[in-house]
């Protein structure tokens, strides 16, 4: 299944969450998801929180622009950027071969 999809004015893909790490970090594209790594726990949302927060700064996006859509308490959850193409993500984040 591909996790990213881009539209007008909206892009979404799919990010691996692996809370309790030593620091935040983006690790890498995982086929078709972004896996990233956080301090913040899960408990109380606080790593949803913290990822909406830690992929804005990163990718120079103010947190309005980046929304949790799905999996809230998954893992595995499809996050939603308004203000920003593809071709945008793929340069920030140094992906070639989406």
């Amino acid at each position: 299944m591909n996790k990213i999809v881009a539209a007008e004015e909206r892009l979404r893909i799919g990010v691996r969450v692996a809370p309790n790490a030593s620091r935040d970090e983006i690790v890498g594209w995982m086929g078709s998801e972004l896996k990233v790594k956080l301090q913040a726990p899960p408990e109380g949302g606080r790593a949803n929180k913290a990822l909406i927060a830690f992929l804005g700064k990163a990718l120079g996006l103010s947190r309005k622009e980046v929304a949790i859509v799905a999996g809230e308490k998954s893992r595995h959850k499809i996050l939603e950027f308004t203000s920003l193409t593809l071709e945008e993500l793929e340069g920030r984040m140094g992906r070639e071969d989406t």
